[in-house]
C-alpha cells in the first residue's frame, strides 16, 4: 500500500502519509479525533497529483486494523442528512430556550410567593 495521500481539513490542518483501502484512508498511527470536531465542512483529499474536495463531511470512526494500522472512515452528508441534522439542532435549541423561559418563570413565582 502507498501511503500517499493527504487530507486537508477546513481549518488548514493536514493529515499526511495515508494509504486508501477502498473508501478508508489507512494511518500509521492513531489519530486524535478532536481534529475533527467541527473541521469537516470542507475537506481535500489529495493524493499528490489529483484533488477532490468534499463539502460537510461526516466523521464516521477510527478503527484498530489487525496489522496495527488504523483506518479512518468519512462520508459526505446527503441532502437528506444535512435537513436531518439542522433541524435536530433547531429542536435541541427551541428546548433549551423553553427550559430557560421555564425557569425564569418558576424564579419569578417563587418571588411572588415568597418561596412557598
Amino acid at each position: 500500500m502507498e501511503y500517499k495521500y493527504t487530507i486537508t481539513l477546513e481549518d488548514g490542518r493536514q493529515l499526511t502519509g495515508l494509504g486508501m483501502n477502498g473508501d478508508n484512508f489507512v494511518s500509521l498511527m492513531k489519530i486524535d479525533e478532536s481534529i475533527f470536531v467541527n473541521n469537516l465542512g470542507m475537506m481535500t483529499v489529495s493524493d499528490g497529483v489529483n484533488e477532490t474536495v468534499y463539502n460537510d463531511v461526516e466523521f464516521t470512526q477510527q478503527m484498530l486494523w489487525t496489522d496495527g494500522t488504523w483506518y479512518l472512515a468519512f462520508h459526505e452528508l446527503t441532502p437528506l442528512e444535512k435537513t436531518a441534522k439542522l433541524l435536530a439542532e433547531m429542536i435541541e435549541e427551541n428546548d433549551n430556550s423553553v427550559t430557560d423561559i421555564q425557569l425564569a418563570l418558576a424564579e419569578i413565582y417563587e418571588m411572588i410567593t415568597g418561596g412557598e
